[in-house]
C-alpha cells in the first residue's frame, strides 16, 4: 500500500511495551503508514496528584465500577493525543492503540473522511454494532452513520478533526466513564460523533493493549446491586440520549 494518508497516526505505547511499537511499526511499514508514537500513561505510577482530573465518586455513580489503574491511564493517555492533534497543523489525525492491525481499507476510508466537512470523530472499529443508520459512504464498502444502540466498545482506532480534539477535550476533561464509552457521547460534549460501519483496522492476535490490559478483570470491580441504582438511571438517560442522536439532522458535505 503506497503511503496516501494525508492526517498524522498517533500510536498510544507505553515505554515498557517496546515489543508492541516494533510489531506495529514492522507492520505498518509494510503497509505504506507512516507512524507518531505517543508515550502512553501508565496509570500505575500515577500518583494521587495526578488524577485531578479522575472523579471517582461520578465513576462508581455512573459506570457502577471501581476504575482500574490502567482504564485510568488509558483514559489519560488518549486525552494526551487528542491535546498533540488540537495543538498541531494538520487538520485531523488518527488514534491507535498499539495492537491494532490495518487493513487495505484502512488509508482509503481516512483520504475519503478528509473530503468530509460536518464531523469531529468517526470511530474506526468497535466490538459491536447494532442499529446503524447511515449517513454518508466514505467508500463502496465502507460508510459513516451513527447507531441507535451502544455502547460500541473499543476506542482502539477512530480518526478526529482538529476542531473536534479541541471539542473532545472540554467535554471529556474530567473522567467519570471508562473512554470508549465516554468517546462515543456526542451528544453529551455538543461535537458531531459517527462510527464507520464496518471496523477498517483489527485488534492484533495477541493479548490487548498494554495501557488498557487489566480492564479484563473489570467484571471483580463491580460495586453491590444497592451501590448502582443511580448507575440504572444513567444507563437509561443515556440509551435515550443516544436513540435520539442518532436520528438527529447531520451536515456532513464535501469540502
Amino acid at each position: 500500500m503506497q503511503n496516501k494518508q494525508s492526517f498524522p497516526v498517533y500510536v498510544l505505547n507505553l515505554d515498557r511495551s517496546k515489543d508492541r511499537w516494533d510489531s506495529l511499526l514492522a507492520h505498518a511499514q509494510e503497509s505504506g503508514i507512516a507512524l507518531q508514537r505517543v508515550s502512553a500513561i501508565d496509570g500505575k505510577l500515577l500518583a494521587e496528584a495526578d488524577k485531578r482530573h479522575f472523579d471517582d465518586a461520578a465513576f462508581r455513580r455512573d459506570h457502577g465500577k471501581i476504575a482500574s489503574s490502567a482504564e485510568i491511564g488509558c483514559y489519560f493517555s488518549h486525552m494526551k493525543a487528542l491535546e498533540m492533534i488540537a495543538a498541531g497543523n494538520a487538520p485531523a489525525g488518527v488514534i491507535i492503540e498499539d495492537d491494532i492491525r490495518f487493513s487495505e481499507e484502512f488509508v482509503p476510508v481516512v483520504e475519503a473522511a478528509a473530503d468530509l466537512q460536518g464531523w469531529d470523530v468517526i470511530k474506526l472499529i468497535h466490538n459491536r454494532l447494532v442499529g446503524f443508520r447511515p449517513v454518508e459512504n466514505l467508500t463502496e464498502d465502507v460508510a459513516i452513520g451513527r447507531v441507535t444502540h451502544g455502547p460500541l466498545g473499543n476506542a482502539g482506532a477512530y480518526i478526529v478533526s482538529k476542531e473536534g480534539a479541541a471539542k473532545v477535550l472540554k467535554a471529556l476533561q474530567v473522567m467519570h466513564l471508562p473512554y470508549d464509552v465516554a468517546l462515543e457521547r456526542g451528544w453529551a460534549g455538543s461535537y458531531n460523533f459517527f462510527t464507520a460501519s464496518r471496523a477498517v483496522v483489527s485488534n492484533a492476535n495477541e493479548s490487548a493493549s498494554t495501557i488498557s490490559e487489566d480492564i479484563k478483570t473489570y467484571s471483580r470491580a463491580k460495586l453491590p446491586a444497592h451501590k448502582r441504582i443511580g448507575t440504572l438511571f444513567f444507563r437509561m438517560k443515556d440509551y435515550l440520549q443516544r436513540l435520539f442522536y442518532s436520528f438527529q439532522k447531520t451536515n456532513i458535505r464535501q469540502r
